[in-house]
């Protein structure tokens, strides 16, 4: 089940992975003990990477960071916050946006569109950002 959701959903945030991996044997709550149950099994075959405070799991089929694409969300169901996606993926929208036409100063509020978000808080448009630079500054290179 574990390797069937990051294969769907990876990069995928291990509290995320938790969550549906709880949800999927019918408990309501995802505690701690569940979280290091799941994250203890998923690292023994997938990639992990640290984000701050955050962890993602990587399906095998994505062998660098680089590879990712922004997965768009297909109903209200698979709606993800910002902090539910990984920076890669964001750089990714980011490049996309980019490559598209989207001015810069835009960047932002299109991503967020993209994503579905609303409004976007303090904390969403400060990762946003952070994937933006990450482009911008790998692009310099």
């Amino acid at each position: 089940m574990i390797a069937h959701v990051i294969h769907q959903e990876g990069p995928v945030l291990d509290s995320i992975l938790a969550q549906r991996i709880a949800r999927a044997h019918g408990w309501v709550r995802t505690g701690a003990r569940i979280l290091a149950r799941v994250t203890e099994i998923a690292g023994r075959d997938h990639r992990l990477t640290l984000e701050a405070d955050s962890a993602f799991y990587w399906p095998s089929h994505y062998e660098t960071d680089g590879q990712v694409r922004f997965r768009r969300p297909d109903d209200a169901d698979s709606f993800r916050t910002v902090d539910e996606i990984s920076l890669p993926e964001l750089e990714s929208l980011a490049r996309h946006m980019a490559d598209s036409g989207t001015p810069s100063d835009g960047l932002v509020q299109g991503m967020a569109k993209e994503i579905g978000l609303q409004k976007v808080s303090a904390q969403s448009k400060a990762r946003l950002e952070l994937a933006m630079r990450a482009l911008f500054k790998a692009s310099d290179l």
